[in-house]
């Protein structure tokens, strides 16, 4: 399916998670890596925790017939979660958020309150909230209402520290205590 949607991508494939560790260490520098979240021997989970140096500009994305582990796969920064089988469309907006995710973000959210131009460090940010035309922003500080749709502010904050946990809320990862939630809870 990448070399239908990206027909020049050069593909390495690992058939476990050590090879997949060796790879991103000796063969990249890569655009991505996909990971299964069971493998054998090291987990999808276990490579992340012993993401190499080398590969420290890779994105990280699960694909994997495991909903359940969506939450924990976000805990580790990765970019998306995919649930098999992928389709091309859903592969398509991986890869475009795969594509923000290499872009350098910005030290600041900037919100438009009013007539204004607001700088938020996106650091600070602890949630976003959709509500009818507008968009409730609460960081370390504060909170306000801006006009900037909910879907606009997510492409300017960093895709491996925001996940989309609801159509209209948008969590910093930084700031996540604890999830609940059964085996059915499912970020997306």
């Amino acid at each position: 399916l990448l070399k239908e949607l990206e027909g020049d991508a050069r593909c390495t494939q690992a058939g476990d998670g050590q090879a997949a560790l060796a790879a991103l260490e000796n063969d990249g520098p890569f655009e991505a890596c996909f990971l299964d979240v069971e493998m054998p021997g090291l987990s999808g989970f276990d490579v992340a925790k012993r993401w190499p140096e080398a590969a420290h500009d890779t994105a990280l994305i699960f694909v994997t017939a495991f909903p359940k582990y969506a939450v924990q796969a976000f805990q580790v920064a990765a970019v998306d979660y995919l649930v098999k089988p992928v389709d091309a469309m859903r592969l398509k907006q991986t890869l475009a958020r795969t594509t923000r995710a290499r872009s350098p973000a910005g030290p600041a959210l900037l919100l438009k309150v009013g007539d204004k131009q607001v700088p938020v460090p996106w650091q600070d940010v602890i949630c976003l909230r959709a509500s009818q035309k507008l968009t409730e922003v609460v960081t370390l500080d504060r909170e306000c209402l801006t006009e900037e749709s909910l879907d606009r502010l997510e492409e300017q904050l960093p895709p491996a520290e925001f996940c989309r946990c609801h159509r209209a809320a948008l969590v910093n990862l930084r700031h996540v205590l604890a999830v609940e939630g059964g085996e059915d809870t499912v970020a997306r």
